[in-house]
């Protein structure tokens, strides 16, 4: 949908957890309420860099996401 915010992009378009998604928003230092065809280049790798670092902290036992089956779920 045109003009959807960057963190309703990350749940509905990368398939994030809610608080997943505003985890890595906050970490990428970019407005959860900024529209995503707004975003710089700059903060598109941001992002995907931090969404990363998240999953890689989880899978290390660190919070936040945990796979069951081929089925991720936010803690």
């Amino acid at each position: 949908k045109r003009g959807k915010d960057v963190v309703r992009g990350l749940i509905i378009g990368q398939k994030l957890s809610a608080d997943v998604a505003e985890e890595v928003l906050f970490r990428a230092k970019v407005n959860k309420n900024k529209k995503v065809k707004e975003l710089t280049d700059e903060e598109i790798e941001k992002i995907k860099e931090k969404i990363r670092e998240v999953y890689e902290e989880s899978f290390k036992g660190r919070g936040y996401v945990y796979l069951k089956g081929e089925e991720y779920f936010s803690v």
